[in-house]
């Protein structure tokens, strides 16, 4: 365990002052809950859609004076899996009296859309990208159903709904509020992460802060709010980018934050190998613009990810902090399962929404925040103990100096310190590295203090600390000044 002397005081407020932030938050994510359930009452009230069903036009035979002779299936599932088809949707509305109607459509795979109405084309430029969502504004009075051509550069996603303009204002000023709500929480835990990482110099919170953005980048894709800031020439690019830099970052933070390389080395291996699959599967994709590749590669990052949820039950019996990774990352591993993988291959069944996925997200951060106050607490508290151990046991240390002073009767000369760590490290095989630093630990310095003055990490230290342990058959720093007192 790290042991920051010089960073305590300030740490020991933080702890203060992250606890009162994780009060706040548990309060805002329940505010938060109670928008998402009202937000999606309102939208469901206010959808005039009354029917809904499609034609895969495979051959893209079909124009609007001759659909009318295709076989309308009834759609009741917003994914229809992985087509290079085109598409017809045929739309009935409920009666209204506006005639302006607002086409919503949630999701970022549209590439082109075309509205009809008897026959006549209301628009095909209209087309304006929000926030979060592609709307068409129409202007029609007439009752006649509506037929959308649409085509899809990736999977078949197309969950509709068709307000009044006035109902839609309402609704999309609700969405910004809602979309601003979530992201700066996200900011937040970000800053807070990022906080301990400037406090504390341990690389886990800092994997943590590229977990998140890469998480909720790859949110941004589906919720439409990457295309404020991403070119369409490039889309396919960075969608692949944010979706592979989930897992790999996933990987980096579940391997720092359960200590994989310590507890169970070989893991690293086999999550190597596992993020090999989705990499090809990527390449792939881009290579030959197969969409079916593409949906492998979101699944095969989110097995990997799995797999590091798996190494987390694992050592929970080692690892006390591995019940918080095991909560909060299944919170958002589980509801991207049941969100990608079904959208991708149109299984549509029992899959969520990108408002799960969120939540889902919000939920994590929460629970892995609080690990992180829980961490600096034992961290603290180990400090504190390690502080007392020296304290009590510098005595003995002491009289190790005096006693390897002392001239033996065999007529060997005077040992320093120094000359009786060599002859300790003689016996128990120790390297020259775990000398010097069971050098500094006799000399009564912390691991930070070690690090600094022999240029290594804090890691290092950790490791041949360990080493030392082990190899002297001892548990801690009091049972190694024993060791040394009277180890002959």
């Amino acid at each position: 365990m790290e042991n920051h002397p010089a960073g305590w005081e300030i740490t020991s407020t933080s702890f203060l002052v992250l606890t009162q932030l994780k009060l706040d938050m548990k309060k805002s994510l329940i505010f938060c809950c109670l928008l998402f359930v009202i937000n999606i009452q309102s939208q469901e009230t206010e959808n005039l859609i009354q029917e809904m069903s499609f034609y895969k036009d495979k051959t893209n035979q079909y124009s609007i004076h001759t659909i009318n002779s295709a076989n309308f299936i009834s759609i009741e599932e917003k994914s229809l899996g992985i087509n290079n088809a085109t598409f017809w949707f045929k739309v009935t509305l409920k009666e209204v009296l506006s005639s302006v109607l607002i086409f919503d459509i949630k999701g970022n795979s549209l590439k082109n859309i075309e509205i009809y109405q008897n026959n006549k084309l209301l628009t095909t430029k209209e087309q304006d990208i929000g926030i979060t969502h592609s709307i068409l504004k129409v202007d029609s009075t007439e009752k006649e159903p509506f037929y959308l051509k649409v085509e899809f550069t990736r999977q078949v996603y197309f969950p509709l709904k068709v307000y009044l303009d006035t109902s839609y204002r309402s609704i999309n000023k609700y969405d910004f509020f809602k979309s601003g709500f979530y992201y700066g929480f996200v900011v937040m835990v970000f800053i807070i992460n990022l906080f301990f990482y400037i406090s504390l110099k341990d690389e886990t919170f800092l994997l943590y802060c590229v977990f998140l953005i890469a998480i909720n980048l790859g949110i941004s894709g589906y919720d439409g709010l990457s295309n404020l800031w991403i070119p369409k020439t490039i889309d396919n690019y960075t969608n692949v980018l944010f979706h592979f830099s989930i897992p790999l970052s996933g990987a980096l933070f579940a391997t720092s934050f359960l200590d994989l390389k310590r507890l169970h080395s070989k893991s690293i291996g086999v999550g190597i190998l596992l993020l090999l699959f989705p990499t090809l599967s990527f390449i792939l994709y881009l290579t030959t613009e197969k969409y079916i590749f593409y949906a492998l590669g979101d699944t095969l990052s989110l097995l990997a990810l799995l797999f590091y949820w798996l190494m987390g039950v694992f050592v929970l019996k080692t690892q006390p902090y591995a019940k918080f990774f095991v909560i909060g990352y299944s919170l958002v591993l589980f509801t991207a399962l049941l969100f990608v993988i079904p959208q991708d291959f149109g299984l549509t069944h029992f899959s969520l929404s990108v408002e799960h996925v969120k939540f889902g997200a919000l939920f994590e951060m929460l629970i892995l925040t609080y690990a992180i106050t829980y961490r600096v607490k034992i961290l603290h508290q180990e400090n504190t103990k390690f502080t007392e151990e020296i304290k009590t046991h510098i005595t003995q240390i002491l009289e190790l100096e005096e006693q390897l002073k002392v001239t033996k009767n065999n007529g060997l000369q005077e040992n320093s310190i120094e000359d009786k760590i060599e002859l300790i490290a003689n016996k128990h095989n120790l390297t020259e590295r775990e000398s010097d630093i069971l050098l500094q630990i006799v000399n009564g310095l912390k691991n930070q203090q070690i690090a600094e003055k022999l240029f290594v990490s804090i890691n290092t230290v950790k490791y041949h600390t360990r080493n030392i342990y082990e190899k002297l058959d001892v548990n801690k720093r009091t049972e190694l000044a024993s060791k040394l007192l009277f180890d002959k």
